[in-house]
This record gives structure tokens, C-alpha cells and sequence, in this order.
């Protein structure tokens, strides 16, 4: 995510299984939040969680407080 940064990115997504504990832990601990929720994503039929976070610190231009309507 640093070069992410670095190259102008202001936030960062991904999609992890509902259920995978562990990388849902990992994944906050890196600053990520649930967003949504995609409802039979895998082949299984199991739920995908929407994870999202912010490349940028508060109030830096991109970021979502800085932005009318998050925060």
C-alpha cells in the first residue's frame, strides 16, 4: 500500500470471504473497513465482504473526511 501511496492512490479495496476470520483481522489491522457485501461471489455461493481503506491521512485532500457526504 505504500507504493500505492506514493503513486497517488487514495484509497485501496478488495474483496475477502465472509467467513475467513483471520484475513478479516489482518485486513482491519491494516486500516481496512467493510463497505459492503457482494451475496454469492464464490463458487460455493458464499458472500464476499467489500473491504475498503483510506491511503491518506485525515483531512489530506482524497481522503474520506475531506470529501462532503463520508466521514
Amino acid at each position: 500500500m505504500t507504493t500505492a501511496r506514493c503513486r497517488g492512490a487514495v484509497s485501496a479495496t478488495l474483496e475477502v470471504a465472509a467467513g475467513n476470520m483471520a484475513a478479516l483481522a489482518l485486513y482491519r489491522a491494516a486500516g481496512f473497513t467493510t463497505r459492503g457485501r457482494r451475496r454469492g461471489y464464490y463458487r460455493d455461493g458464499g458472500d464476499a465482504l467489500i473491504q475498503w481503506a483510506a491511503l491518506t491521512g485525515p483531512g489530506e485532500p482524497g481522503s474520506e473526511d475531506s470529501r462532503s457526504g463520508f466521514g
